[in-house]
């Protein structure tokens, strides 16, 4: 009767890993470094302590499963059942092999990854009475619990001789021009970066030492980028003109109730007799996500290269140049290749490139049940030398935002769909997300005058969801391209105070103007003559929209969003 060990590991502490400096190249190489726990060095702890298991390691393709090692079946030491996101689940046969590779994994992660904490929880399993499903449930639990329980590391802060990192103020251990210490590809990066050599600490050494392996992995994934003569941008001032654009974006989408369809597909194999189906089936999944995701973000970045032109004709602006004459491409992935994702770009393309990336997912399917990734999305729109980790837990917040709104964008005998929400930041002050829309969108008589989070994904028949990335993106062009709009700065800045006053102000307005009636909302008679329909603000968003977004001409071959 096999008894085995069971081991769910987790990497903690990504988020502030990785998105804690204002240094893009060093947040590039700190997701690396997260991606690596779980894929490459996992791999190579097995290998190194000679266990036999049923994943190897390709250079080109990554970690590969070998479907005819399986437990019981097999002469196998352990069975990796799936990994993704930091996450990774395995089966020993012995447990004092379990501890000693994960002493191993945790060591080289402490040594070559400072700042990064792997936990696991190990548990008991008997393959012919145990369900794994249900054990696996289990452990997630036990999991959360024990990072919340867990000592955290104290690391020594330095001396009275010890000189400090200018990034972590932690004591340096080098200059970030060294070569032998960040490696050659960022010691060469530095020599054409103005400003003297920088003291480091270990923790940005590594992270610099490893973002070209980031850049490797992302070329593979998107090829097209450099065969039209591109390169992505890795630093934090090429995703804009100074005087024209100093504003970044910051992505951050995430699934949809991920852990309700895992659990779900525990349900359908919930039974000892069916484990082996069970990691089959939640091995598929988790490959799916991967899958798809990659997909989403080929199409996102394929889409922005085909309105290169377009988007250079609009902004009035070539693209930057790197040292090697590649023309520099203001959009750069962080974290991808799972359901929770990051991505940085100029900030007058974040709204569009956030809806694309959402629409691409929602042509895919997932292996669990046949349907989409389902996911929301937060934009946040910020100075590009704006606190970065402020950034990016603005971008989380707003994505939390969109997933509240669920429900109310959805149709009869819909689950889910697709959200996104945002928020342009133009004066750094710091507040929080609700206090700012209490006090800065809301009508004089109280209510709100958002439409924002809106849907993304399209909706089939008829409906009473008007807050759509379409109708909203329709608005923004009308705006900025009509003869009525386009160039007349006074008279929008006059709608939009009319607005904060009422629907009589909207008519005033209107007839101030000489105008018949604002940009159509299908189905809403009312916004075009007064601006509401009852309590719904229909133009609020378009307007304060208008300098941060690029609409696109979605009619061109090629272009279909």
């Amino acid at each position: 009767m096999p008894q085995y060990t069971l081991v769910l590991l987790e990497v903690t502490g990504i988020q502030d890993y990785v998105f804690k400096s204002n240094n893009l190249y060093q947040n590039i190489g700190a997701s690396e470094l997260v991606e690596i726990v779980t894929d490459e060095w996992l791999v190579e702890s097995l290998v190194n302590e000679s266990l036999q298991s049923n994943v190897t390691w390709d250079e080109d393709d990554g970690l590969k499963y070998d479907s005819k090692k399986r437990l019981p079946d097999s002469e196998l030491d352990i069975e990796l059942v799936y990994r993704g996101g930091g996450v990774a689940m395995f089966l020993f046969v012995e447990k004092e092999k379990a501890m000693d590779f994960m002493k191993r994994l945790t060591r080289k992660t402490l040594e070559e990854a400072p700042g990064l904490q792997p936990v696991a929880i190990y548990e008991p399993f008997d393959w012919e009475k145990d369900s794994l499903a249900e054990k696996h449930r289990e452990l997630r639990g036990k999991l959360a619990a024990r990072k919340l329980d867990r000592s955290h590391s104290a690391p020594l802060a330095g001396l009275g001789v010890t000189a400090k990192c200018v990034f972590t103020g932690m004591p340096a251990v080098g200059w970030d021009d060294d070569p032998e210490l960040v490696g050659h590809d960022a010691a060469k990066r530095k020599e054409h970066l103005e400003g003297p050599p920088q003291r480091i600490s270990a923790e940005v050494a590594k992270k610099l030492k490893h973002a070209h392996c980031a850049r490797e992995r992302l070329a593979k994934i998107t090829p097209m980028v450099d065969e039209q003569g591109f390169e992505f941008a890795a630093n934090f001032n090429d995703f804009g003109e100074k005087g024209t654009s100093s504003y970044i974006a910051v992505i951050h989408a995430d699934g949809n109730a991920m852990g309700e369809r895992f659990n779900k597909i525990g349900e359908k194999f919930h039974e000892a007799k069916k484990n082996g189906d069970y990691i089959q089936k939640l091995r598929e999944f988790s490959l799916s996500i991967e899958d798809n995701a990659k997909e989403a973000l080929k199409e996102t970045i394929s889409y922005l290269l085909y309105h290169w032109p377009e988007y250079e004709e609009k902004v009035g602006v070539s693209a930057k140049r790197n040292s090697g004459n590649r023309k520099l491409l203001p959009f750069r992935p962080i974290v991808f290749g799972g359901d929770d994702v990051t991505f940085v770009s100029e900030g007058r393309l974040g709204l569009v490139l956030a809806a694309k990336y959402l629409q691409a997912l929602s042509t895919t399917k997932l292996s669990d049940n046949g349907k989409p990734l389902y996911a929301r999305a937060g934009v946040a729109v910020v100075k590009s030398h704006y606190p970065f980790s402020r950034a990016y837990d603005l971008a989380d917040k707003l994505a939390a935002e969109a997933k509240k709104k669920i429900v109310d964008r959805t149709q009869t005998n819909e689950e889910n769909t697709f959200m996104m929400d945002w928020h342009f930041s133009t004066t750094g002050v710091e507040a929080g997300l609700q206090e700012i829309r209490n006090r800065e969108y809301m009508s004089e008589n109280g209510k709100s005058l958002l439409m924002r989070p809106v849907r993304v994904a399209e909706i089939a028949g008829r409906t009473t969801i008007w807050q759509t990335w379409q109708i909203f993106s329709n608005l923004v062009s009308a705006f900025q391209n009509s003869d009525d709009w386009s160039g007349r700065r006074n008279k929008v800045k006059a709608l939009r105070d009319a607005l904060r006053q009422g629907q009589e102000a909207v008519r005033l307005f209107l007839r101030n103007f000489g105008l018949d009636n604002l940009p159509e909302i299908p189905g809403l008679e009312n916004m075009a003559t007064t601006g509401w329909q009852g309590d719904d603000c229909g133009y609020f968003d378009a307007i304060e929209a208008l300098d941060f977004v690029i609409a696109f001409n979605e009619n061109k071959n090629g272009g279909k969003s």
